[in-house]
């Protein structure tokens, strides 16, 4: 039951995210894009994707998302989104809850829809060190694998939200949906001998 509940949650937040990506790629041709020649970071040259903000310092209209919690790190993510990755391009971003380096490499880019990029890379041996980052014209959507956890970014077009998933809220009683057809379609289970079947 719990292995069924998580799918139909992991389902919900898909649909979510697919609905989300491509309403806002139809909105696209509006929005300018910038390209850049892909850049490669050493570890020792580390240079952030990403800027940690104070939330004081930015207007709250312009950061596109609410606060998830209280938590979440305010990020300047605009480089994330300028640079024109490529498969191959190492990845180093720095939590800034915890100080923890992940350093990644780019090993699958694909374009799920008009203007949405998938970019994703592996886990190594530990099964942490690697990301899921989405990127539409106005939203970003990261996933990162962590050893201490799992983090999301929630970000517009300049600046996210960084969170521990842990500290986001699960699933409420009203994220259920009831599709009538399916209902109809499943009935009660049929006996085995077909004799104890009543009339």
């Amino acid at each position: 039951m719990k292995t069924l509940i998580q799918t139909l949650v992991l389902g919900l937040i898909a649909g979510a995210l697919v609905y989300f990506f491509v309403s806002s790629s139809e909105e696209a041709s509006d929005v300018p894009v910038k390209n850049y020649p892909s850049v490669l970071k050493q570890a020792t040259d580390y240079a952030p994707i990403w800027n940690s903000l104070m939330k004081a310092s930015i207007d709250p209209a312009v950061i596109g998302h609410q606060k998830p919690h209280d938590s979440a790190a305010l990020l300047d993510i605009s480089m994330l989104r300028e640079i024109s990755w490529e498969v191959g391009d190492d990845l180093t971003f720095k939590i800034p809850q915890t100080g923890y380096i992940l350093e990644t490499q780019i090993k699958e880019i694909e374009e799920l829809a008009l203007g949405v990029t998938s970019i994703k890379s592996y886990p190594d041996e530990s099964m942490f060190g690697h990301i899921l980052l989405t990127v539409s014209p106005k939203n970003t959507f990261m996933s990162l694998f962590t050893p201490d956890g799992e983090y999301e970014l929630i970000g517009g077009q300049e600046y996210g939200w960084l969170v521990s998933s842990r500290s986001l809220d699960g699933p409420a009683s009203d994220d259920v949906i009831v599709i009538d057809q399916v209902r109809n379609v499943v009935g009660e289970p049929m006996p085995k001998n077909p004799m104890m079947i009543r009339e």
